[in-house]
C-alpha cells in the first residue's frame, strides 16, 4: 500500500510537468481512479489519501485538468460522489471539493455548468429528502457536501470584466483572482441550497454537525 501511495505523492509534486505536458494526463491519472486508488476494495487508508493527493494535484493544476481531462474526470468521479454522502464514507467528502475545483475554475464553460447541474442536484434532492425524513446526520453529510464543492465557484455572471470576482452568490467583492461565470439557474440552485441547508439548521439547531457544516456554507456563499 505504501508503495502505491508513492506513486500518487509522485503525481501531486509532479504538477510542473504535467502543467507543461498536458499529453501525460491519460497516463498519470486513471490510476486515481479505480481499484489501484479510490476505488481500493479494501483499503480506507489508501482510499483517502489518493483523495488528499489528487486534491493537491487538482488545485495546482486545475486549468490544465480543466480544458484537457473534464469529461473522464467527470464520468470517473460522478458514481463516487453518489457513495461519499454516506456517513460511513467518513472524510472521502473531499471529493466534491475537487469537482468543485474542476468545474469552478471559469474554463469549458459550457461542459461545466452540465456537469455542475449534474452533480449537485443529487445534493439538493438528498437534502430535501434527509429534511422530509427526519434523517440529521444525512442531511449534514450533504450540507458540507455542497460546501465543499463551493470552493470551486468564487464569482458570478454579473462581474464586470476585470473587476474584482464575487462569491457565488452576492455582488459583493472578493479576495481571489479566479473569475468563474455562473449562469442565472447555478445561482438559483446555490440560493435553494442554501435556503434547504439553513431550514435545516433551524430544524436541528443542537446537532455540532449540522451547525458546523451550514456555517461553513453560508461563509462560503456571502
Amino acid at each position: 500500500l505504501y508503495a502505491s501511495f508513492c506513486y500518487y505523492d509522485f503525481c501531486a509534486r509532479a504538477y510542473k510537468v504535467i502543467q507543461a505536458q498536458p499529453r501525460l494526463l491519460p497516463c498519470f491519472m486513471p490510476p486515481f481512479f479505480d481499484q489501484r486508488g479510490l476505488n481500493h476494495p479494501r483499503s480506507s487508508w489508501l482510499r483517502l489519501n489518493v483523495a488528499q493527493m489528487l486534491v493537491k494535484l487538482v488545485k495546482s493544476s486545475k486549468q490544465v485538468i480543466a480544458l484537457n481531462f473534464l469529461d473522464t474526470m467527470m464520468t470517473a468521479l460522478q458514481p463516487m460522489l453518489a457513495q461519499v454522502v454516506a456517513p460511513e464514507a467518513g472524510e472521502m467528502l473531499v471529493l466534491y471539493e475537487i469537482a468543485g475545483l474542476i468545474l469552478g475554475c471559469g474554463l469549458a464553460l459550457q461542459t461545466s455548468a452540465q456537469y455542475f447541474s449534474l452533480l449537485l442536484t443529487p445534493v439538493l434532492e438528498g437534502l430535501q429528502s434527509a429534511a422530509d425524513a427526519n434523517a440529521v446526520q444525512v442531511g449534514a453529510r450533504y450540507i458540507a457536501s455542497a460546501g465543499l464543492f463551493s470552493k470551486g465557484f468564487r464569482g458570478s455572471m454579473s462581474t464586470p470584466t476585470g473587476s474584482v470576482p464575487s462569491s457565488p452568490l452576492s455582488g459583493s467583492p472578493g479576495q481571489t483572482s479566479d473569475a468563474t461565470c455562473l449562469s442565472d439557474d447555478t445561482k438559483a440552485m446555490w440560493r435553494r441550497i442554501l435556503e434547504l441547508s439553513l431550514r435545516f439548521w433551524s430544524a436541528h439547531d443542537a446537532d455540532e454537525e449540522t451547525r458546523s457544516a451550514t456555517i461553513v456554507l453560508l461563509h462560503r456563499m456571502v
